[in-house]
């Protein structure tokens, strides 16, 4: 009896332990985290959509300033001669989480441009020598994006999120020339005068502190018509779809510190006026790496954007800043 009572108390002995270590495991595996502490998260361990009630908003700022692009040959030219183009815009935007998966995404741009262009002209016998310049700006409110992002799959240890996400581009911002001096000189309009719906699926796996991505993009433009000449009547123009394919990999330098590293491939179809072809296609390899800053709450990111090869698209880096807060 003395034995077989010893053995039931080992068995009980060994049974509490084998609970206790699946439990720890449990434990470990399954982190709660507070409400707070989620909305501290990184770029490379946040959910793939904003948990229901949160807030994020912020700005987006970029500047670039093309002199070069890439020919048909996807050589790098100079094909504006003396035309400097200056490009800055600043994006308010603000995502909000319906439910732990379906999120709603707002972006308000405001846009600058300046071209100019100064040349000197001499007509031989004439002894005459004529200063041509001209300069067109696009300054004000662009076209405004409402986005819906829906994750289909929640990430799991042996699978990625997948996350279903469009946005449509609506047609707000001026398509027009204003202020019109001359043929060469007048306010570019900030608007494209064109409607677009972006389609995409959006695959991520965090494998701390690594996170991998994958997204497949689908653009159509529905067209549309504006003045492209001062003085000139409205025409109507389409401009080809775009399907593109992007990844990256992504890791933490230390807690609040991630590198993201962004490959993307785009490619455009025939671009249309009044029916006929001016550009049969474009494309580009880009790569885009971030460096982002998690400072509690406040996220700020840095990148440059680096076209490597291409076809009728800039060859010149653009820089981003990106300042962002979560509610």
């Amino acid at each position: 009896m003395e034995k077989a009572h010893l053995y039931r108390n080992r068995i009980l002995l060994l049974t509490l332990v084998i609970v206790f270590c699946i439990a720890s495991t449990y434990a470990q595996t399954e982190k709660h985290l507070l409400p707070t502490e989620i909305k501290e998260q990184t770029i490379i361990t946040e959910p793939a959509t904003l948990q229901k009630g949160f807030l994020r908003s912020g700005f987006i700022f970029s500047h670039s300033f093309t002199e070069k692009i890439f020919n048909e040959n996807n050589e790098k030219i100079s094909p504006f001669g003396s035309i400097s183009a200056l490009t800055r815009s600043i994006a308010l935007h603000a995502n909000y989480g319906l439910t732990d998966r379906l999120q709603i995404n707002l972006r308000i741009p405001y846009k600058s441009d300046k071209m100019s262009s100064s040349s000197i002209q001499e007509w031989p016998g004439e002894d005459t020598i004529v200063l041509y310049n001209w300069q067109q700006d696009a300054i004000g409110l662009s076209d405004i994006e409402l986005g819906v992002y829906y994750q289909v799959l929640a990430e799991k240890q042996q699978r990625p999120s997948i996350t279903l996400r469009a946005t449509y581009r609506f047609n707000t911002g001026e398509k027009n020339p204003t202020n019109v001096r001359d043929q060469n000189n007048y306010d570019a309009p900030p608007g494209t005068g064109e409607p677009r719906l972006s389609l995409d699926v959006h695959f991520r796996k965090v494998i701390y502190p690594y996170s991998f991505t994958f997204t497949t993009e689908y653009i159509y433009y529905f067209g549309g018509n504006k003045v492209f000449i001062p003085g000139e009547n409205k025409l109507s123009f389409r401009t080809g779809n775009i399907i593109s394919l992007s990844g990256s990999a992504n890791f933490h330098v230390n807690e609040w510190i991630a590198l993201v590293n962004d490959i993307k491939y785009f490619y455009g179809g025939e671009d249309k006026v009044e029916g006929v072809t001016i550009l049969s296609k474009r494309w580009a390899f880009i790569y885009h790496p971030y460096l982002y800053f998690q400072i509690k709450r406040f996220r700020l990111a840095q990148s440059v954007e680096i076209p490597v090869k291409g076809c009728a698209y800039t060859a010149d880096p653009q820089y981003i800043l990106i300042l962002q807060y979560q509610f």
